[in-house]
């Protein structure tokens, strides 16, 4: 008895099948799919278009790695509906070196593919996806939008995301930003820390202080703030015990913030995320006027730095200044490193 075809064109190996590229279906249209990727859909800010690069490729080597997909029923023809789930570009781009290859009259190329069974697709494609090439911070946020949007809880999305439930809070503030600055972090010429100082101002706002920042090449976050705290160092900027911290005494104050509880849960996340990381951030970058603004979370970090440098009772070892290092979280880490890749 012969083995059914997965679809047409297929080919059975030892380890799976081999199918035309042109058998699978990537999700571009439905946003409310599972599966739907702005970066593989050219009417999104997030589009990515495949490259000559990668079509040369292709072409000198087909596709290396198999595509991830899963079956969702059957079309009218009578063939499985087969929606990638990991590869989106490596289908794209094997479509196009097809449509090359055909033009030349010669053989096409088919690729591998890994059928799974899934619960939860999206959140594959997310596991997935970020093992490979993660999304920029906007796209991520839109990302986790979709997927708490679908019923998932934040728990649920830390483990998919790899992120910490912080961390993750973090972006969802970024959809309250005005759609020009979206644009901007979407193009990475925004970075996450700017990005986060930006979602504490009224929309109304925000772009003119994008210009701002942009006409003064600050949109990195990360120039402006390192020269002023070069020129300040480690001097007090006012009488009110404003000092620009050390990395251990940063991490041990965001430590301190991550730990910090107020009646009702949800103003306490709403402090950790926006105040916490927008107080720790404008520490940082030696401005107090911003810094003092949020009372509550600035006695923590006035709290947290005087047990830091509280002495040492007779006969105790003295601290080691790296044990707050070692002993701050991850998510203070993170916290602390806004600038870096998300």
């Amino acid at each position: 008895m012969g083995t059914k075809l997965l679809c047409e064109g297929a080919q059975r190996t030892d380890n799976g099948w081999r199918v035309p590229p042109e058998a699978l279906t990537v999700v571009t249209e439905d946003r409310a799919h599972p599966l739907y990727d702005e970066r593989a859909d050219p009417s999104s800010p997030g589009h990515k278009s495949i490259t000559e690069a990668e079509i040369e490729e292709v072409l000198s080597r087909g596709i290396v790695r198999a595509i991830t997909v899963r079956r969702n029923g059957y079309a009218r023809n009578g063939e499985p509906i087969l929606e990638v789930v990991d590869g989106r570009t490596r289908t794209r781009t094997a479509w196009e070196a097809n449509k090359r290859l055909r033009q030349k009259r010669v053989e096409t190329i088919t690729v591998k593919v890994d059928i799974i069974q899934s619960e939860d697709p999206m959140g594959d494609m997310i596991r997935l996806n970020e093992r490979t090439k993660k999304d920029d911070p906007m796209t991520l946020a839109k990302k986790l939008t979709r997927y708490i949007d679908q019923g998932r809880t934040l728990d649920q999305a830390a483990q998919v995301f790899n992120r910490t439930k912080a961390r993750l809070k973090l972006y969802q503030t970024l959809m309250d930003l005005d759609p020009v600055v979206q644009s901007s972090v979407h193009a990475l010429e925004t970075s996450l820390r700017v990005a986060s100082e930006l979602v504490l101002l009224p929309r109304s706002e925000q772009v003119t202080k994008l210009v701002e920042l942009r006409g003064a090449g600050q949109l990195s976050g990360s120039a402006a703030g390192r020269e002023e705290a070069g020129k300040e160092g480690r001097k007090r900027k006012s009488k009110g015990a404003y000092l620009k911290p050390s990395k251990a005494e940063a991490l041990a104050v965001l430590a301190a913030l991550n730990s910090t509880e107020e009646p009702g849960g949800e103003c306490a996340d709403e402090m950790l995320v926006k105040l916490g990381a927008a107080a720790a951030l404008a520490w940082v970058y030696v401005s107090a006027d911003l810094f003092n603004s949020w009372p509550s979370v600035s006695a923590v970090v006035r709290s947290a730095i005087a047990n830091l440098k509280a002495p040492k009772g007779k006969g105790k070892a003295k601290a080691s200044p790296k044990k707050p290092v070692a002993s701050a979280s991850r998510r203070a880490r993170e916290q602390l490193a806004l600038g870096d890749s998300p």
